[in-house]
């Protein structure tokens, strides 16, 4: 579990904390189609006029607040009308969000009553959400103090999620004031949020590194307990850092958490590997401990296999002690063969005979057999550890069987195997009826 949002939310949400959060989409406009063709964009939401020094306002003065009302009315009913359309995904959702994310401060309380209106369920649960997040910007203890004491307990995860998302985005040093204060004072706290309130930190840390990497350190090492620094790295791992940056985190786990560095430091190159493998190899590389290295180097290499396997197979199997050669074989087979069979099969020639080749053969004719089963049937008969092998057979062969019985067949009896083995294989391999 990364976050609260994690914890809680569901794709509609997502879509919620995605927007305000400010890191996956810049904010657009609001769409025309909101108010008539024939009024300009800026007449939705005036702003306040100065007011002349000489004589007072007149009477019609009054009607720009009459207009921002009339206004929030149509953005909370647009919003509604995008979650309603049953196929919406992603973009119906962020439009959604976009049109919310023009509600001037000011009309935030008339926009909640509105969602009150609405009947109870997702698209309620969302656009209270949304709206709560668009207070945080400007007022994020006032959005968190609302979340947590006016909503019920169903539609308050999914606002405090994106409450404190845009709260720490915003105000990041505010959000983790607030968190220590009611971790300090509120004993019903957890209760309130629906889980541990140190779940909270990986947003805040967040939203601390997009806006001071110095300020995210110097939080990080007044933290009182390893479970809140655990959760804070999360935080600092998910952010985009650079590779310096990266370094100095890792050098903070491995000098502070203690028996919990070796968790926090795999993700924080987990993330890394995500972001800059190569670089992230390097560092890797020069990591001392062997079984710490072999963690690190299968972390890494998860995300740079699939893009450059030609670079990063060889570079993991440098990194791993010889005994778990033959996993690590397995893995890299596992993903490079997602993207390229006949490179994978290329490169498994070339390995010695033994456990290691066995198993990534093995895990080749697994992938392979849907598409080329006469490929992954010759494969399979290579292998020579007999029980490897055997398993391997079984599991193309009834693959095989399920696809095109009667080739599978034909192509058994054909083959070289003896009798007995072929008898053993179709009795082990009838299809499902």
């Amino acid at each position: 579990m990364r976050t609260i949002i994690l914890y809680f939310l569901s794709l509609a949400v997502t879509g919620v904390f995605a927007f305000f959060s400010g890191r996956l989409l810049e904010r657009r406009e609001i769409a025309s189609s909101v108010q008539p063709a024939t009024a300009p964009v800026e007449a939705r939401f005036p702003r306040q006029p100065a007011r002349p020094k000489k004589e007072p306002e007149p009477p019609q003065a009054e009607e720009p607040t009459v207009e921002a009302v009339t206004d929030t009315l149509a953005v909370i009913a647009a919003a509604a009308e995008q979650l309603s359309i049953a196929s919406v995904g992603q973009a119906g959702q962020l439009e959604m969000m976009r049109l919310i994310g023009k509600l001037p401060p000011g009309e935030i309380s008339a926009a909640l009553a509105e969602a009150e209106k609405l009947p109870h369920g997702k698209v309620r649960q969302s656009i209270t959400a949304g709206v709560i997040a668009r207070w945080a910007e400007s007022d994020g203890r006032a959005a968190m103090d609302y979340t947590l004491t006016q909503l019920s307990h169903a539609n308050r995860p999914a606002a405090l999620a994106a409450a404190l998302s845009s709260w720490s985005d915003h105000d990041p040093s505010g959000a983790l004031a607030w968190y220590q204060s009611k971790v300090n004072s509120d004993p019903d706290f957890e209760l309130a949020i629906g889980a541990k309130p140190v779940y909270l930190l990986p947003t805040i840390f967040q939203g601390l590194v997009a806006r001071d990497i110095s300020t995210a350190y110097s939080a990080f090492s007044r933290l009182s307990s390893n479970e809140e620094k655990d959760q804070a790295l999360d935080g600092i791992a998910a952010a985009s850092l650079s590779n310096e940056q990266t370094q100095h985190a890792l050098d903070l786990a491995g000098s502070t958490l203690g028996e919990a560095a070796r968790a926090a430091r795999l993700r924080l190159v987990s993330n890394w590997g995500q972001r800059e493998p190569a670089a992230a190899a390097a560092w890797v590389s020069a990591v001392r401990d062997p079984t710490e290295k072999s963690q690190l180097a299968r972390a890494v290499a998860q995300t740079w296999i699939a893009f450059e396997p030609t670079a990063a197979v060889p570079w993991l199997l440098e990194n791993t002690p010889q005994a778990e050669r033959p996993t690590v074989v397995e893995l890299a087979t596992t993903i490079w063969v997602n993207s390229d069979p006949n490179a994978t099969a290329e490169w498994l020639g070339t390995l010695p005979k033994g456990e290691e080749s066995d198993l990534g053969v093995s895990t080749l004719a697994r992938n392979i057999v849907a598409i080329e089963p006469v490929s992954a049937f010759s494969w399979a008969s290579t292998i020579e550890n007999e029980a490897i092998r055997r398993q391997t057979m079984i599991a193309v062969i009834s693959e095989w069987r399920f696809r095109d019985p009667e080739g599978a067949v034909e192509a058994l009896n054909a083959s070289d195997l003896p009798p007995e083995t072929i008898a053993d294989y179709l009795k082990r391999t009838v299809p499902a009826k």
